[in-house]
């Protein structure tokens, strides 16, 4: 692809086209600067379509998130985030715009739908912080993930009087009907449409003068967009249209020397807002087919104030000639520079360097590298800028601290880009990450699930936890639940020497140290999160549920709590036992010589094959006055046929 091809497809250059396009529209609704002091006209306030979008978005954990792609679905609106996760979205319409970032390995994310306001004074919005969520991984995911296409299209018309070169595209609407996807058209009829999802869809093209014109296409996936080519015709007359102006600009520099450069000149019409048309190398113009009636025409063009505005009277005559003079905007116009350089895949089985995108982090200034690699980023501010390169399975590749004078052609260093590596990930934990009310016990289990086959001594020298606890690492089958891909935490929740606390968070991090068998390592350190619950009952026996409890005389039921009890807050008048036994059972607290905690027995007969529910109340509290947060506790088991419990029914509680 050549340098002119890459340009062409430059998604920031065409946004700012599209925007000097729209531009056209709003500019004669400002009043025209006064002829008598020969003076260059007054730059009209800003019009409604020269909004910024600016915002931060991230991605976790990370110190680096540059090149993540935020844009506006349907349109050439396109940025890529500074390593701080900056970025600006620049030449954008009134109206509501949908705003979204993605990034590989990330879940595409909205950052908002901001109402831009073409009577606001303020024209630049800026959206909330975002962080981008990971891909969903295979055990969260339903499905593989929806590869998006792009469609590129090219507008021609049929006319006896103009060619499709000379025509002025700017007023085409393009859409994918039933969709929000939607873009207007370059001048030179070129248009491009982001981010589609594969499937068929009815394009449809509309522009003022001509039929409207609909097609079905089917957009695939992958990098390589969907090409269509359109051609218009002329929309059937509606009274007469015998009515013409023949025009000539002249373009002064601030210095009042003549300028030859008409590319970017374009005349627009106050009663015909859809209308562009364009100027010829010479400075010439014609506007045809108009009906009689008054006209107001003006001249823009990037790096100029609009010209004066000038009524023309076409009610009773054919045609009228006129002359519009444009003054260069010397500060902006000088402020303007070119990047060029070559961005690579380093890869032995790549030869076709096409299709790399490659951005000035946090603008809007993008440009995508032709067969041999090499790209242009044009009409680029004075700044220092970070450039980022990225392409579908590949490492992105940075150049930093890039300097740019006003107006200077810079060449930079070549950018390589490394193939995509398959670090192991961590795909889940058990519990998940952020769990609250975790379970104190004797052992707290903590699962963790790779992506890959991890080397074991690796992953038990990776393991930390803040604060301090006593914990074991298992792997390798060293645990029922451990494996070549799972990993298993025991903490020790009774230790006396390093407790765990009620009600606490706690961090468990498991270093980037950790290595796969092919010797890669995470690419950053996983960090899980928990918060502990409150004292509570945490085992019975009979287990919970137990249909066939084998109750041997003498054997009391046991209630284990993670804290010690306040024998005063236990009064077996309050436990409520359904069906009722009869009498009032007989409860003993046992202390754990270790860990302190209590096990509260409770002793009394139960008839056989019979269905019990035993219900600790709610008042019941710790040695340190806390209450247990899991009361009123309801046991519920059914008696054997064989055994039945027995014990005295005294009520003495020690």
């Amino acid at each position: 692809m050549s340098d002119r091809v890459a340009q062409d497809w430059n998604p920031g250059r065409a946004l700012r086209r599209s925007g000097l396009v729209l531009l056209l529209a709003l500019a004669a609704a400002c009043n025209p600067s006064s002829k008598e002091d020969n003076k260059p006209a007054a730059a009209p306030t800003a019009p409604a379509n020269r909004f910024e979008i600016e915002g931060k978005v991230t991605v976790p954990d990370q110190p680096d998130s540059s090149g993540i792609q935020v844009f506006i679905p349907g349109s050439s609106a396109l940025a890529m985030t500074d390593a701080q996760g900056h970025y600006l979205l620049t030449g954008l319409s009134a109206g509501v715009q949908v705003v979204s970032a993605q990034r590989p390995g990330y879940q595409t994310a909205k950052l908002g739908e901001p109402q831009l306001d073409a009577n606001a004074a303020a024209k630049r919005v800026v959206l909330p912080d975002k962080v981008l969520d990971p891909v969903a991984t295979p055990a969260q995911s339903a499905g593989p993930a929806v590869v998006l296409g792009a469609i590129k299209g090219k507008i021609g018309i049929v006319s006896d009087t103009e060619t499709s070169e000379e025509h002025d595209f700017s007023g085409a609407r393009v859409e994918l009907e039933g969709t929000q996807m939607r873009t207007i058209a370059e001048p030179n009829g070129d248009f491009f449409l982001w981010n589609v999802k594969p499937g068929k869809y009815q394009l449809a093209v509309q522009m003022p003068g001509y039929a409207a014109h609909r097609t079905e296409i089917t957009v695939s996936d992958g990098p390589d967009p969907t090409v269509v080519d359109v051609t218009l015709s002329a929309a059937p007359e509606e009274g007469a249209t015998d009515r013409e102006i023949d025009g000539t600009v002249e373009l002064l520099a601030s210095d009042d020397s003549p300028l030859t450069d008409f590319s970017t000149i374009r005349i627009g019409i106050r009663e015909l807002p859809d209308r562009r048309i364009k100027v010829d190398a010479n400075g010439s113009f014609r506007i045809r087919a108009l009906p009689p009636g008054n006209y107001t025409i003006y001249g823009i063009g990037e790096g100029f104030a609009p010209s004066d505005e000038v009524s023309l009277d076409l009610s009773d005559v054919p045609s009228a000639d006129v002359t519009l003079t444009l003054h260069a905007n010397a500060t902006e116009s000088d402020a303007k520079g070119t990047i060029h350089g070559t961005a690579v895949k380093n890869s032995p089985d790549a030869t076709d360097m096409s299709g790399i995108s490659v951005a000035l982090a946090g603008t809007s200034f993008v440009a995508v590298t032709d067969a041999d690699g090499n790209y242009r980023i044009f009409n680029v501010p004075a700044g220092t800028y970070d450039i980022v390169a990225q392409a579908e399975g590949y490492e992105s590749a940075k150049l930093e601290g890039i300097e740019l004078a006003a107006g200077q052609t810079l060449a930079v260093d070549d950018l390589a880009l490394n193939p995509l590596r398959d670090y192991p990930v961590v795909l889940d934990t058990s519990p998940p990450n952020n769990a609250r009310d975790v379970l104190i016990s004797y052992q707290i289990t903590i699962v963790v699930h790779f992506s890959k086959k991890m080397k074991p001594e690796s992953l038990k020298q990776s393991v930390s936890i803040a604060p301090d606890l006593l914990f074991s690492v298992f792997t390798n089958h060293e645990h029922p639940q451990a494996d070549e891909e799972s990993m298993v935490i025991v903490i020790d929740g009774a230790s006396p020497e390093r407790p765990i606390k009620y009600d606490t968070q706690f961090r468990i991090t498991i270093a980037d140290t950790a290595e796969d068998v092919e010797g890669l390592r995470l690419e950053r350190p996983y960090v899980l999160s928990l918060r502990t619950g409150k004292p509570a009952v945490i085992a019975t026996v009979p287990g919970q549920g137990v249909t066939e409890a084998s109750l041997n005389p003498g054997q009391p039921l046991v209630f284990t709590f993670n804290a010690r009890l306040n024998p005063d807050s236990v009064d077996p008048r309050n436990i409520r036992i359904r069906p009722s036994i009869g009498v009032v059972p007989t409860l003993n607290i046992m202390n754990d010589p270790r860990s302190g905690w209590s096990s509260l027995q409770l002793s009394a007969i139960f008839n056989q094959d019979t269905r019990y529910e035993i219900t600790l109340p709610r008042r019941i509290k710790t040695a340190t006055g806390q209450y247990i947060s899991n009361t009123p506790y309801h046991l519920r088991f059914k008696t054997s046929k064989s055994y039945q419990l027995g014990g005295p029914s005294s009520i003495p509680v020690h």
